[in-house]
């Protein structure tokens, strides 16, 4: 039995001993583990399609294979909607209009745009948000700002800019709907207006005047006019100001020196001779002869960069040229004044029949060894027939030519030349040979004030003062009731005024 027993007990370790050595691996070589696929992710990244609204959550995304991304939500700005999402490409078919999104079994990289569209689209729209939604409260101090355009007619117009605001003004400074002056980080083209991009552009309320194309209608007269270099173009737009809607503003270049504006020779800078932008304006101040001077009894300001040696020899050329002004004879007054910008200038005031005219916003551009240029009408709000003080708003007599007794707005230089035949001749010459472009601008206003009614629907809604006095309309301007009968009253106004200019300037 012991035997027996012990033989068993070697014949299982034989066996275990034969098994063991069949499943030895071969002196050298190690067990290989067995391979397991590599992780694969993709990129998943989210755009706002223009401009209207922002994205909250992770906009650049990693998600492995057959996997789901993260959501990501979305928030519309001011002026707004949210239209929905679209994969791969701005204009592919929008996949969801949930403003809750995640990309599912993402198998590739894609891009994923939020798109937004203008809850109104026919007018551009202009969102601005301050830094720490601070209010815009002083004419001096910028605020810094972001600024979102957009613009439903043409997509070359829509942008988001880092930019300052401050507000800007004389007498419309104290209006409830202020005006703004807007420097971006970078030159832009806003809104395609004029021809230029440039960091300075202008909101202009139109507070005081309630069909809102005065100003328009002059400074697209002066475009057309050729005597005058240079003048500001204007677009119109919706504005929201930290999540309030202001209404419609006109936005108009800034009247500056620019080669794309006020154009002036740089290299001349330093020289005592050389290229001045300045204006008749009663509100000038600052430094004598750095910042203003006076002449013929009106104060000017000086918007170049001057010494007082500079604004010095500015000034004695400006009495210089008064005197000339005073003879009244064309010789004298051609040496100093280029005749082809004084003549249109002067029409273009007394057509509109503006009361400003010898109290601020007459621009001059005294040339580098040449003579005084009149440049880039501005501020018409109180023209074609929208101040009291002047007749009660009539579109008959001669004012610019003129003026009133007491008041402080008359021009000198026009009222003197005015008396002149050869001047008057001028006046009736140009007048005459004008006719096409009075009657595209007229065509143009007409045009504009139809386009802008649903907008405009939507500015009387802000500020209900379409038969309200918000600075010095005449009865005639009060008693129209709706924003397309102010567009006639001023159309017809126009009418008016160029038949009374013909009798006048025909005779």
């Amino acid at each position: 039995m012991r035997k027996k027993g012990l033989s068993g007990i070697i014949a299982l370790f034989l066996v275990l001993f034969i098994h063991g050595c069949a499943k030895a691996e071969p002196e050298g070589e190690k067990a290989v583990p067995e391979e397991t696929a590599p992780q694969v992710f993709y990129s998943v990244e989210f755009k706002v399609n223009g401009v209207g609204g922002v994205i909250f959550g992770d906009t650049n995304q990693k998600a492995e294979k057959g996997a789901d991304g993260k959501p990501v939500s979305v928030l519309e700005k001011d002026g707004f909607t949210f239209a929905g999402w679209r994969i791969s490409s701005p204009a592919s078919p929008i996949v969801s209009s949930e403003p809750v999104f995640r990309a599912e079994d993402v198998r590739q990289d894609q891009i994923v745009y939020a798109d937004f569209k203008q809850v109104y689209d026919d007018i551009p729209l202009i969102s601005i948000e301050t830094e720490n939604a601070v209010s815009v409260s002083s004419k001096e101090t910028y605020v810094r700002c972001s600024v979102a355009v957009s613009d439903p007619q043409n997509a070359e117009n829509t942008f988001v800019s880092e930019a300052k605001i401050r507000g800007r003004g004389n007498a419309s400074w104290s209006f409830v709907k202020k005006g703004y002056k807007i420097k971006f980080s970078k030159r832009v083209n806003l809104l395609s207006t004029g021809e230029a991009k440039e960091k300075d552009w202008t909101l202009i309320s139109c507070y005081g005047d309630q069909s809102m194309l005065r100003n328009y209608a002059a400074c697209r007269m002066g475009e057309l006019l050729d005597g005058i270099e240079w003048s500001p173009s204007c677009s119109f737009a919706e504005v929201w100001l930290n999540g309030n809607y202001l209404g419609v503003y006109m936005v108009s270049d800034q009247v500056e020196e620019n080669p794309t504006r006020v154009a002036v020779d740089e290299s001349l800078r330093d020289e005592i001779d050389r290229d001045y932008l300045f204006e008749l304006d009663m509100y000038a101040g600052g430094e004598y002869l750095v910042d203003n001077f006076a002449c013929g009894g009106k104060p000017y300001t000086i918007h170049s960069d001057v010494t007082a040696e500079q604004g010095r020899f500015l000034r004695d050329y400006m009495i210089e040229a008064d005197a000339a002004v005073q003879t009244g004879r064309r010789e004298e007054v051609e040496r100093y004044v280029d005749l082809s910008s004084l003549v249109d200038m002067f029409l273009l005031q007394e057509y509109s029949k503006n009361i400003d005219v010898g109290w601020s916003s007459i621009y001059l551009l005294k040339k580098a060894g040449g003579k005084i240029y009149f440049t880039a009408p501005w501020d018409f709000d109180l023209s074609f027939g929208n101040d009291y003080r002047l007749d009660d708003g009539s579109s008959a007599g001669i004012y610019a030519g003129q003026g009133r007794d007491g008041f402080g707005q008359n021009n000198f230089w026009f009222i003197r030349l005015w008396k002149e035949k050869w001047f008057r001749d001028l006046l009736a010459e140009r007048w005459n040979s004008i006719g096409d472009i009075l009657d595209q601008l007229s065509a143009e206003v007409k045009e504009l004030g139809e386009k802008l009614e649903p907008s405009m629907k939507r500015n009387y809604k802000q500020w209900n003062m379409l038969s309200s006095r918000t600075h010095m309309q005449p009865n005639a301007v009060l008693a129209c009731k709706t924003y397309a009968a102010h567009v006639q009253y001023l159309l017809d106004w126009m009418d008016a005024r160029r038949d009374f200019l013909n009798q006048v300037l025909h005779n």
